[in-house]
C-alpha cells in the first residue's frame, strides 16, 4: 500500500508541476477528488501535502475547488453526531494554534480542510 501511495503521490506532483493544481475545470469533478484523495494519503510526502494544500487554498478562493462536500449541510451532519457548527469549531482550532496550543489538534477531525476536497 505504501508503494501505491508513493506512486501516485509522485504522478501527483509531477501534474502539479507541469499543470497546477487539477482542479475540476481541468480534470472534471471525478479528477479533482482523485487528486484531493492522493494528496490526503501523500503522509511520507510533507513537502507535497503543504503545496497541494497553498494551491487548494488558493483554488477555493478562485471557486475552483470546494473544500467540502454540501457546504450547505455541513453543520446539519455535525449537530447529528453532537457536535457544534464548523465556523466555531475552525475559529477554536485556529486561535489555539495561533498560540501555540494544543486545541488545534483537539476534538472532531473537522480540522483543516473539511471532509472532502475537489
Amino acid at each position: 500500500m505504501e508503494d501505491l501511495r508513493k506512486r501516485n503521490a509522485a504522478r501527483l506532483a509531477a501534474l502539479i508541476d507541469a499543470n497546477g493544481w487539477p482542479g475540476r475545470s481541468r480534470v472534471g469533478e471525478d479528477g479533482a477528488r482523485a487528486a484531493w484523495l492522493i494528496l490526503q494519503h501523500a503522509i511520507g510526502n510533507p513537502p507535497l501535502m503543504r503545496r497541494g494544500w497553498t494551491l487548494l487554498r488558493g483554488g477555493a478562493n478562485e471557486g475552483e475547488v470546494s473544500p467540502l462536500e454540501d457546504p450547505a449541510g455541513v453543520d446539519a451532519r455535525r449537530r447529528e453526531i453532537g457536535l457544534g457548527p464548523l465556523d466555531q469549531d475552525l475559529r477554536r482550532r485556529r486561535a489555539a494554534t495561533a498560540r501555540g496550543g494544543a486545541g488545534a489538534t483537539r476534538g472532531a477531525p473537522a480540522g483543516r480542510m473539511g471532509r472532502a476536497a475537489a
